[in-house]
């Protein structure tokens, strides 16, 4: 190597700290011993002899303000963020380069600090940041406490301590109903890893069994079919001691605990189910059809009113294909019915390794 020797260009390191991480930087002498050594030549002799020492101004140390002049304190860590390189302006020797290492607090959120508490100068140790919020957004009103202005049969019906469906006083539900503010829980997780398969994290996958996070004070349990990851990315950083790393950070969407990823659909149409032994509509039963019947469809008849005549709204269906009211045999409440649809992957969060290793999580039934 060409470079032969280096000494500090400085008394000790100069720092100073901005939004509440310390930074400080260290500039060192480079002595060469041909005047043709370039910046290359000069960042692989910072690589083998500076950046990895662990004194007074490497990895293992941050200096403080408590701190003497020119010393640091030994139970805080900094990482090296930068290096610049450049010849000596002014030197009577054109062979000196000076060479400017910048180091700062870690990233991670632990500052430092294993999930321990304990500290380490190597990222991919360093605990995990976890943030719990809320967004706001806008949804549709499906069902309300009546609170007050309808009067008689309307009044009567709709006025009790039970949520139903926004209605006017003809008891017509509205389509589409009133929106309204409501909001999401967002879990952030940031974390350092020394390698990570993508795979091994997907996208919009929903958790198949409750999960509880307790991290550092902060508490949150994501109920089954409740939380759904998103925006995932995954960044290589090089470190010049420890080589690349991998900065991972993801968000997972957590539902109110009523509701869930599953879709949920009442059962209503403008047509029956019209197979062999359906009802045909007029009191008997469909018993003789030749036509071909498609992969998950169906023959279909169209519902008509008291007059014969297509229904122009849809009716609610009794979960088997066929009207669920029937005017002149039903009486009393009836109960719309719903299916429940699963159009996400569902999987079990305390499987997946880098959860378990960024969090803590625990799973449960």
């Amino acid at each position: 190597m060409a470079f032969t020797s280096h000494e500090l260009a400085a008394a000790g390191p100069s720092g100073q700290q901005e939004d509440g991480q310390y930074s400080f930087t260290v500039v060192w002498r480079l002595f060469a011993s041909l005047g043709t050594d370039g910046p290359d030549a000069a960042l692989d002799y910072v690589e083998a002899n500076i950046a990895q020492r662990k004194d007074t101004y490497a990895l293992e140390a941050t200096p403080t303000s408590s701190s003497p002049s020119g010393s640091v304190d030994s139970n805080s860590r900094a990482e090296l963020k930068t290096v610049k390189v450049d010849r000596e302006k002014g030197s009577a020797d054109p062979w000196v380069w000076l060479a400017t290492l910048t180091y700062e607090e870690p990233e991670g959120g632990g500052d430092g600090e294993k999930p321990d508490g304990s500290n380490t100068g190597d990222p991919t140790e360093f605990a995990a940041e976890v943030e719990i919020s809320t967004v706001q957004l806008q949804k549709f009103a499906t069902k309300a406490l009546y609170k007050s202005g309808f009067s008689g049969i309307a009044k009567t019906k709709v006025n009790d301590s039970t949520k139903r469906p926004i209605v006017n006083s003809a008891l017509c539900v509205y389509d589409p109903p009133p929106e309204v503010d409501d909001h999401r829980f967002v879990i952030r997780i940031k974390k350092n890893v020394a390698t990570l398969d993508c795979d091994t994290i997907r996208c919009n996958v929903v958790n198949s069994s409750a999960v509880s996070i307790s991290y550092r004070g902060i508490s949150k349990t994501i109920h089954a079919l409740g939380g759904k990851t998103r925006d995932i990315t995954a960044t290589p950083v090089k470190h010049p001691v420890i080589g690349w790393y991998v900065q991972v950070q993801f968000y997972i969407d957590v539902l109110p605990s009523d509701e869930t990823w599953r879709i949920k659909v009442q059962d209503r149409g403008f047509s029956a189910r019209a197979m062999i032994g359906d009802p045909d509509g007029h009191g008997g039963a469909i018993y003789n059809d030749s036509r071909a019947f498609v992969t998950d469809l169906a023959p279909q008849r169209r519902l008509t009113d008291s007059e014969g005549m297509p229904c122009s709204e849809p009716q609610l269906l009794n979960g088997d294909g066929q009207p669920l009211l029937d005017f002149t045999k039903t009486t009393g409440a009836v109960t719309p019915v719903y299916s429940e649809w699963q159009y996400y992957t569902e999987e079990d969060f305390g499987a997946w390794a880098i959860l378990t290793d960024l969090i803590g999580s625990e799973s449960s039934s």
